[in-house]
């Protein structure tokens, strides 16, 4: 999950990295816009006092609640001492005379004119920076979408090499299983007839060494032929083409298998997913026999609606599932599966299964396909 995770974020980081810049500027342009009516609105109410001809104590401890306890601090020093000249002022004024509230040169208008240009020039100042801030970020942006751009036109070029390899594949796939039923047809109904039409001869039926040896051979390539293509799969079933699989698997030395079926039902399966399925469990026990050492291998086939489930699982050796490719033409995996499993997940997946493939070193490997027959393809 993590690692899907990363791979997403290196794919997709210029339209993240984008999309940030985007909120980021839409941040700024909201707290700019609030932050300008605030301050357009304190200066338009401390010009309304300004102006009066009149302006009395109550009018400057007005003021003094304009501005609220706001300051402008380090960010702007010639409206902070704005602000504390006339916050000296209003503190003076106890001590004027009456007369001297209303004359228009007294000290605290002046104090408040003077507060009111730092204000107008700290607004200026403001929007000045902000004007360049949001400039930046439009560049900013721009640079983003073209990378994005680029990004996005590199992975749908890869996305369609993917699917030009994959149908190339898929294309091999089929050519090769057409090759080896026509090859298996070949052996069943020419090559073993001819042998057994051999075997009828007197001088063959007269010699029991030769006849032994044609016996055998005929035997040999019976099994060969099937190995090639289950040409009765269809017919016979997958859960008999599997037992004499199993069958096939014992003489050649592999360890006993133990076989369930569970709620099977076989007829949902079409003439691809039973051979994809015989596929399977005949390269998992051609890895049984090769690699795993086991003493022991479970085959089981359950229905659970809606899926049909087929389990293959050994107490062999195991292996890191993490050496073997996880596409044709990587390294074949240690005491693995190799190209074979690589190839079968594929075909899974174009089948519109789940696979699964769980080993440890030590503890043996579990091969599951789950396949839901009622299921479009992807």
């Amino acid at each position: 999950m993590i690692r899907k995770i990363i791979k997403y974020l290196e794919t997709y980081s210029s339209g993240i990295l984008m999309i940030l810049i985007l909120l980021s500027f839409l941040g700024l342009l909201a707290t700019t816009s609030r932050s300008r009516r605030e301050t357009l609105d304190r200066i338009i109410r401390l010009e309304t006092i300004l102006i009066q001809d009149d302006p009395g104590q109550e009018d400057w401890r007005e003021v003094q609640r304009i501005l609220g306890g706001v300051r402008a601090g380090w960010t702007d020093r010639n409206l902070q001492e704005a602000t504390e000249e006339f916050d000296r002022a209003l503190e003076r004024l106890g001590t004027l005379p009456a007369e001297s509230i209303t004359v228009p040169g007294s000290e605290p208008r002046r104090a408040l004119r003077g507060l009111v240009r730092s204000y107008a020039q700290h607004l200026q100042r403001r929007e000045a920076a902000v004007d360049s801030l949001l400039a930046f970020l439009t560049v900013g942006i721009a640079v983003q979408s073209a990378a994005l751009m680029i990004s996005l036109g590199r992975v749908g070029a890869a996305r369609a090499e993917v699917r030009h390899r994959d149908e190339i594949i898929a294309l091999v796939q089929k050519v090769r299983e057409e090759e080896r039923r026509g090859l298996a047809s070949y052996i069943h109904d020419s090559v073993l007839q001819d042998l057994g039409g051999l075997g009828l001869r007197p001088s063959v039926r007269d010699d029991p060494e030769g006849r032994d040896l044609l016996t055998e051979s005929i035997d040999r390539l019976r099994r060969l032929s099937y190995g090639l293509a289950p040409l009765h799969l269809d017919q016979a079933g997958l859960a008999a083409s599997l037992r004499e699989l199993v069958s096939e698997h014992l003489r050649r030395g592999g360890p006993p298998v133990d076989i369930e079926e569970l709620g099977w039902d076989e007829s949902r399966l079409d003439s691809g997913a039973r051979l994809v399925l015989y596929r399977a469990v005949q390269e998992g026990l051609a890895n049984v026999r090769k690699h795993a050492e086991a003493g022991r291998v479970e085959l089981r086939l359950v229905g659970s609606h809606p899926y049909l489930i087929l389990t293959l699982r050994d107490d062999g050796r195991g292996f890191d599932p993490r050496t073997r490719p996880s596409r044709p033409g990587g390294p074949a995996a240690p005491g693995g599966g190799g190209l074979g499993l690589a190839l079968l997940e594929r075909q899974v997946r174009e089948l519109g299964g789940e696979f699964s493939l769980e080993s440890r070193p030590g503890a043996g490997t579990r091969l599951q396909i789950r396949y839901d027959p009622g299921k479009e393809n992807p």
